[in-house]
């Protein structure tokens, strides 16, 4: 028998909207740390990533109790979990120079040989090692492997 919820009744699904606020305050909470960081580069704009991030965090890490992650529970199976491939939401990140990527020499020995972004998460077109880049230059978001 299926049984339908009104239309703004926040007591009909009381687990769920306890979810829902649970991941907006840690959310809320990664972009205030990022924006004191980072005040000219980080701004609301960048809400569906720290939501994103907050949801990841809530999943796919064991429980201190020893619990299964709900990634496992929904997935049905044993889903690894490296914590090095997160890093905190706003975090400096360097990316190495393309032309030092494609294995060229730069020429000189103390130029720059990265440029600095934003950490915004992992990537989700890729595997769980690239993570996601504000390029604090042009102020793009792209996936880098070379960090």
């Amino acid at each position: 028998m299926l049984s339908f919820c009104g239309v703004d009744p926040h007591f009909q699904n009381g687990i769920t909207e306890r979810h829902i606020r649970k991941l907006q305050d840690h959310a809320q909470a990664m972009l205030i740390h990022a924006t004191k960081r980072w005040p000219n580069k980080i701004d609301s704009y960048l809400w569906p990533y720290t939501l994103k991030m907050a949801n990841e965090t809530y999943n796919h890490p064991p429980s201190l109790k020893g619990s299964v992650p709900p990634i496992e529970t929904f997935a049905s199976s044993k889903v690894a979990f490296n914590p090095a491939h997160y890093y905190t939401f706003g975090a400096p990140i360097y990316i190495l120079d393309q032309r030092m990527q494609a294995g060229q020499t730069i020429g000189k020995k103390w130029s720059n040989q990265s440029r600095v972004g934003v950490y915004l998460g992992l990537s989700p077109q890729h595997t769980r090692t690239v993570p996601l880049v504000l390029d604090i230059g042009t102020g793009l978001m792209l996936s880098h492997f070379h960090i």
